[in-house]
């Protein structure tokens, strides 16, 4: 068992590809079973990775299985700060693997989720991203009914309400970055693409030159989604792998 392949694999996020190399030759283990609840929580299959800590839960120490006991309750609940810090972490996921495809396709989906949480946001307390309130069809009849906004577009219809009605100058700002032409030209890039409407290719150069280091990306909308009202988890992946490194020294691995 190649130990140095294993923690390659963890630093890049690829929980998968390291549960495939230890499932078959690492006893039962704390490792073993991190491992597991991570490969579920990066495809947010978050009732699973649940089901997992709850039946494995002994082989961790209790703060940090408390941790991330809590951290999945709120997002299968959909709790906002842990959704989008999730969905941040995605996103660093797809530019580590230099997936960019993915990452644009994470991006579009940010642009739509986000404003529509700020729009919420303005005009009720926002408790989960699963209430009815979030479907874009309800958001788009308040928009369209109360405001006379007619885009169908959810993006460009709370950018224009952003403009129009709001008197909050950090929600200007978040919908300038959204609507910035370095934003459009990513969206461009996202749209030839596979997960868009064609087959053209993404690679890290398109990025650089459409907007600069994907890392910088990441960062500028981390600061948004602060300045939209959202406090974002940065460690929790950190912790993840910090404690998954420090197991692999403790496995007990079967010999074949």
């Amino acid at each position: 068992m190649n130990q140095a392949t294993i923690a390659t694999l963890i630093d890049r996020f690829d929980y998968s590809g390291a549960y495939c190399l230890c499932c078959d030759k690492a006893e039962d283990s704390a490792l073993l079973h991190l491992l597991d609840i991570a490969r579920s929580m990066v495809n947010f299959d978050f009732v699973t990775a649940q089901s997992i800590l709850t039946v494995k839960g002994d082989f961790f120490p209790l703060s940090f299985a408390a941790y991330l006991e809590q951290n999945l309750l709120d997002l299968i609940y959909g709790e906002p700060n842990a959704i989008f810090s999730e969905h941040l972490a995605n996103m660093y996921f797809q530019m580590e693997r230099e997936e960019y495809i993915d990452l644009l396709g994470r991006l579009y989906r940010f642009s739509e989720a986000f404003l529509k949480y700020v729009f919420i946001k303005e005009h009720q307390k926002v408790l989960s991203v699963y209430d009815s309130a979030f479907e874009e069809g309800r958001a788009l009849r308040i928009l369209k009914k109360r405001y006379r906004i007619y885009n169908r577009n959810i993006i460009f219809a709370v950018v224009e309400y952003i403009h129009k009605h709001s008197d909050n100058p950090a929600l200007k700002s978040c919908a300038d970055f959204i609507t910035d032409p370095k934003m459009k030209a990513l969206a461009d890039l996202r749209n030839a693409s596979i997960v868009g409407h064609g087959f053209e290719a993404v690679s890290y150069s398109d990025v650089l030159t459409a907007y600069g280091e994907p890392i910088n990306l990441l960062r500028d909308l981390e600061a948004i989604m602060q300045r939209g009202g959202l406090e974002i988890d940065r460690k929790k992946y950190s912790k993840i792998n910090a404690f998954l490194i420090k197991e692999l020294d403790y496995v007990n691995w079967k010999q074949k």
